[in-house]
């Protein structure tokens, strides 16, 4: 599994996943959380936009990412 995280010193983090839209999709419908979806656009593809929220929501993202990219 090959993710890059971009230094950021905004709210948010540009993070390029394999089958971005996809993840996307399964982080909208099977768990309730809203990132936007980069991977259309030049330069950024199979990249998404992840805003940090409080500690217990980046949790959430965080395992659900890795359940997602596990193939889970």
């Amino acid at each position: 599994m090959d993710v890059r995280v971009w230094p950021s010193q905004a709210n948010f983090l540009c993070v390029r996943v394999p089958h971005a839209h996809e993840v996307w999709c399964r982080l909208r419908d099977e768990h309730s959380i809203l990132v936007r979806d980069f991977s259309s656009t030049p330069g950024l593809e199979d990249c998404l936009r992840i805003t940090v929220g409080k500690p217990e929501e980046n949790d959430l993202v965080v395992a659900a990412l890795t359940s997602i990219l596990k193939g889970e």
